[in-house]
């Protein structure tokens, strides 16, 4: 009989010690996992809207004639020229590709203005603006891209991406890709025609990094980082990320095949950029660094949010007055580099359509 009540008392005082070591041990379990989850979650803006991009680990990956994009491969003019090609079908066109710049040192982003057009005549409202951007960097090198140009970059340089280039169901959405070849191959700083320079670039050059500029402070906003503006040291890493995302948004069935901004354009910069940062936001690594800038730096005129200045600033207009413009931006006080107009000539009008 004692030995009964014996037993008893032991398994009244043991069954509810296990179960203080086990919800001791599943609490931590479940601290350890949150704590986890947050520190692989933070990022230095919101995480970007769902548009049709899944983790980088569903990217296509390249295919084995082009050279490897690990970060261990450094190469410093032509990380991704293919090995397979012959000389004669590299020389075969009659276009001429301008020259690679001398091998960067790593001091800054290179003197390198980067323009594109369908062909060599610009228009002249056009060539109004850009002689603004010619003026104020007397000392750089000024490249005009055409269509028949951009192709033949990526035939001889990047032929891997070739055939989702020739795919594109749009001009502006080429026109877009070839932007993030003419930063990874000559660095430098790539500007849509309808861009206006207030001042000099210079000072925002100084670090060998991929600077980009933010359209608002709307930072969910997946159109909030544009491609019209962009810079970089060159051979950068996130071009090479940004070239993976163009190659998955044209074979994905969940991406819209008729939307520019998603395939190539501001949405896919937008996913590219936060996915980076998830990876190298604390980098010291020159490969590695993206700078995004104040939207007031490059981007005065806001086209996604109405303001009094709107009609005075946007270039299809009728009441367009860049004048007028300027000075209810206040671009002087707020020391802006640049100011767009936002002629989106690819996009036709209600009235067009």
């Amino acid at each position: 009989m004692g030995r009964t009540t014996s037993t008893v008392v032991r398994g009244h005082f043991s069954v509810p010690l296990k179960v203080r070591l086990w919800l001791t041990i599943l609490t931590c379990v479940l601290i350890t996992c949150l704590l986890l989850r947050a520190y692989n979650s933070t990022t230095p803006r919101p995480a970007p809207a769902d548009a049709g991009v899944g983790a980088e680990s569903t990217l296509p990956d390249i295919p084995a004639a082009s050279p490897s994009w690990s970060p261990a491969s450094r190469s410093t003019t032509t990380l991704l020229e293919s090995t397979t090609q012959s000389p004669t079908a590299v020389h075969s066109s009659s276009i001429v590709l301008p020259p690679v710049p001398p091998t960067h040192n790593g001091t800054g982003i290179p003197r390198i203005m980067h323009r594109s057009w369908k062909t060599i005549h610009v228009p002249t409202a056009m060539q109004k603006w850009t002689s603004t951007c010619t003026r104020l960097h007397p000392n750089w090198t000024h490249i005009l891209w055409t269509d028949a140009m951009n192709r033949e970059l990526i035939k001889q340089h990047y032929p891997f991406f070739l055939g989702t280039f020739d795919a594109f169901e749009m001009s502006i959405m080429r026109a877009d890709a070839a932007r993030v070849f003419y930063m990874h191959r000559y660095g430098g700083v790539y500007m849509d025609l309808d861009f206006e320079c207030l001042r000099a670039l210079d000072p925002l050059l100084h670090a060998p990094a991929a600077v980009l500029a933010y359209l608002s402070t709307d930072y969910k906003y997946e159109h909030n980082i544009p491609n019209a503006w962009m810079a970089s040291s060159p051979n950068h890493k996130f071009w090479e990320l940004a070239a993976r995302f163009m190659v998955f948004n044209q074979h994905s069935p969940a991406v819209k095949r008729t939307s520019p901004e998603t395939l190539t354009g501001p949405v896919m910069i937008y996913n590219a950029y936060h996915k980076w940062m998830t990876r190298y936001e604390h980098t010291d690594l020159d490969d590695y660094k993206v700078i995004v800038l104040d939207s007031e730096l490059i981007y005065p005129f806001d086209w996604h949010t109405r303001s009094p200045a709107s009609e005075q600033c946007w270039a299809r207009a009728p009441e367009y007055d860049p004048v007028a413009c300027k000075r209810m931006l206040d671009v002087v006080a707020k020391a802006s580099y640049a100011i767009t107009y936002w002629s989106h000539t690819w996009e036709k009008l209600p009235s067009e359509r």
